[in-house]
């Protein structure tokens, strides 16, 4: 719910100047709310559910927008996990013109275990076949080697990390149109806006990150969608998976996550696919939705793991719990607050002036409910002393700004500071 009351108040501010056009289709947001067991909701109102295959893919995952999906990958023609929308075959399958968009974060190439980790040589976002015919099928896909297939033309010059649409039916060749792109690399560990077009002219447009990018056409001067591909239409659609055929054709799968994926019955203008870029851009820990990170997501994020409140939008970390270690991933990272443990008023630095503001709050030792700024460094809830094991368990006492490291400065005993604050304390209330 949080999710798509964001990206409602965000489209709105955006839709006087850049309107989202074209017909919704179908829309899955991965958020746990609209999953329903193997059933991954719709939420176009068309009621195209997909659903989950082979025990995934798992949902509940820190996404772009509120929560994801993430899918296992593995090697090619095995049984592994995707997201089925073949029930839906008759009615997608029929479009001859449209748009798939969607947020991803494939798995890096590091994380695969080098340049040949990737068990597949593209991931697959989306593809739609026809199961009984060989090599006729759509499918949209990241590449993770090179190929002929990657980005900068014939023999891959460029390298992996880029997108292409390919498409080929049962009358005429593989069509491809690629992203030659080479700054931006979809296997950098970010996430990533990903979006194709095809008009009713068969021209086909890449987008990254909410612009067009430099693309050509491996084969021929033109692309097609779903519905020009088969005379029948595929039978076979889904999202993590491209189905070659059932005679022996290969299967490629996606190893990474999706998130907000949506398929548009028309090609959308470059404007359109900005406006979705724009509408999700915000930090996923912009908990308040006020457009920046500050105190008010820190003590949100701290009252849900205090709470112990099993909400995966508060899982900073991504490692399925709600515990002390979100809040110092939020607070430390380079991208979040980047400041330390112990920050009280969030200046950037972990010094004196923290113990003044924390101790004046007056909640020490009184098990009084405690704040960020009142001292609960450990999401505890309360003021006391192991708020101090946990400041200086990050060695950030009196070193300046995180990422610019002050001369050594031996670290004070917790005793001495507790001592030090309730002076000032005491001096206050003098």
């Amino acid at each position: 719910m949080m999710k798509r009351l964001a990206f409602v108040l965000a489209l709105t501010g955006l839709i006087s100047v850049t309107p989202v056009q074209g017909g919704l289709v179908v829309h899955y947001t991965f958020d746990d709310v609209d999953v329903d067991g193997d059933a991954i909701k719709d939420i176009s109102g068309n009621g195209l559910d997909g659903i989950k295959i082979n025990d995934g893919p798992t949902t509940g995952f820190p996404g772009k927008i509120g929560q994801a999906a993430s899918f296992a990958g593995g090697a090619n023609n095995q049984d592994n996990d995707y997201v089925d929308m073949s029930a839906h075959a008759d009615s997608l399958g029929q479009l001859t013109e449209g748009t798939l968009a969607a947020w991803v974060k494939p798995v890096t190439t590091e994380e695969a275990g080098g340049p040949d980790g990737h068990l597949t040589d593209v991931l697959t976002i989306f593809a739609a076949s026809d199961s009984t015919q060989g090599s006729a099928e759509m499918r949209w896909v990241v590449h993770t080697t090179t190929s002929p297939f990657s980005p900068g033309g014939p023999g891959g010059a460029v390298g992996h990390g880029g997108m292409y649409l390919g498409a080929r039916g049962v009358d005429f060749p593989d069509h491809l149109i690629n992203d030659v792109d080479d700054e931006v690399s979809l296997l950098d560990g970010n996430w990533h806006h990903v979006a194709v077009t095809v008009d009713g002219d068969n021209e086909g447009t890449l987008f990254i990150d909410g612009g067009e990018v430099e693309s050509y056409y491996l084969t021929g001067d033109a692309i097609s969608f779903m519905g020009d591909i088969i005379p029948d239409g595929p039978d076979t659609l889904g999202i993590g998976r491209n189905k070659d055929s059932t005679a022996g054709g290969g299967q490629w799968f996606y190893h990474g996550l999706i998130d907000d994926f949506r398929i548009y019955d028309d090609a959308l203008p470059a404007d359109a696919i900005k406006a979705l870029f724009d509408s999700a851009a915000a930090d996923p820990c912009d908990f308040d939705g006020n457009g920046t990170l500050d105190i008010g997501d820190l003590d949100l994020l701290v009252a849900a793991v205090r709470d112990n409140s099993g909400d995966a939008t508060f899982d900073v970390n991504g490692d399925g719990t709600l515990t002390a270690a979100d809040v110092q991933v939020f607070v430390e990272s380079p991208d979040k607050l980047n400041t330390y443990v112990g920050d009280a008023n969030l200046d950037g630095e972990f010094n004196s002036g923290d113990f003044v503001t924390v101790f004046t709050a007056g909640l020490y030792e009184t098990g009084q409910p405690a704040t960020w700024s009142s001292g609960d460094w450990n999401a505890d809830g309360k003021f006391d002393s192991g708020d101090f094991v946990a400041a200086f368990a990050s060695s950030g006492y009196e070193n300046g700004e995180r990422g610019v490291r002050a001369a050594a400065v031996p670290e004070p005993s917790v005793v001495s500071l507790i001592s030090v604050g309730m002076l000032v304390h005491l001096r206050r209330r003098r």
